[in-house]
């Protein structure tokens, strides 16, 4: 059981493991999938309306703008953009989630960078299903994959012989989990994209949101991840990029009121320097040690969840 109020902040890097792009991969998906004129999701798109020429001008500039996340392009841009953008990203991310569960990556054939089944493990020691919601672990994601809540909704439901809507129900209490950018909605996890393709696709992306404040406070999402923030012990921050714009608007230094919550915040694969620049927005220290350990090393190595 993990009783130390704990909030964990995770960003592409935490999913990439379990078959899910990061942020610069899954802004090339989007634009090969905009510039291919016989491509499903350019069908799909002149089915809601969405002209030849627009399409085309938004894989264009895209493209030509060559930004390290599909957001930030979208906080900048048309409504038509938007709508065009979501749309993809909706697409994207269904097509991953479908090759994650090809994979086996939260089931039989798990990746070697485990560390849903490392916190889960520690979580559940001790527990029993009347006690697992005892437990003060929760997950604020930028992510739009649902990796997290299908990975806990399966071993919830294994471990106490639940029905579905039973073991996402004792989900919710015992992990709460915050989409600050939206997710994919209305279909289940991985969902073959071909129904969607034919007049859905829309739908499905309503899920997705495109944030323009600089710090979004009237957002629900937002909202939330702040008063779990304000109740956190331990923050720990895995597989993020540290973003400027998204380290403003969390506002992790500010929300930390409790002068001994611990923050440990994962730098695999930064260099020195982008280290220094990150710490300086967020005004906390990143773990310098942690730059050759991925998620689950660095939890087992630099973190202690008790």
């Amino acid at each position: 059981m993990i009783q130390t109020p704990t909030v964990f902040i995770t960003g592409a890097g935490a999913s990439v493991e379990y078959g899910l792009p990061l942020g610069a991969d899954l802004v090339k998906r989007v634009v090969l999938l905009t510039r291919q004129p016989n491509s499903g999701l350019r069908q799909a798109l002149a089915k809601a309306g969405v002209s030849i020429a627009d399409a085309e001008a938004f894989s264009t500039r895209l493209s030509g703008s060559d930004p390290s996340s599909i957001d930030t392009f979208l906080e900048n841009n048309t409504e038509e953009f938007i709508r065009i953008g979501k749309a993809a990203i909706a697409l994207v991310i269904l097509l991953a989630e479908g090759h994650c569960l090809e994979l086996g990556r939260l089931g039989p054939e798990p990746p070697k960078d485990h560390w849903l089944k490392y916190i889960w493990n520690l979580a559940l020691a001790g527990c029993t299903a009347a006690t697992l919601a005892t437990n003060r672990v929760s997950f604020v994601t930028f992510n739009y994959d649902r990796a997290l809540e299908t990975y806990l909704d399966g071993v919830i439901r294994n471990a106490f012989g639940l029905e579905g809507s039973e073991a996402r129900e004792l989900r919710e209490q015992a992990f709460p989990i915050v989409h600050l950018h939206g997710a994919v909605s209305g279909v289940e996890f991985g969902a073959d994209p071909g129904e969607l393709l034919n007049g859905r696709l829309e739908e499905t992306a309503e899920g997705i949101k495109v944030i323009h404040e600089a710090i979004p406070q009237d957002d629900p999402a937002f909202r939330r991840a702040f008063e779990l923030l304000r109740g956190a012990l331990l923050v720990c921050c895995l597989g993020f990029g540290y973003h400027p714009t998204n380290v403003q608007r969390l506002r992790v230094k500010d929300l930390m009121r409790t002068p001994s919550a611990k923050f440990c915040g994962s730098a695999y694969g930064m260099g020195t320097a982008e280290i220094k620049q990150a710490e300086g927005p967020l005004r906390l220290e990143i773990d310098r040690l942690s730059k050759g350990l991925k998620c689950e090393a660095f939890l087992r190595e630099r973190v202690v969840l008790a």
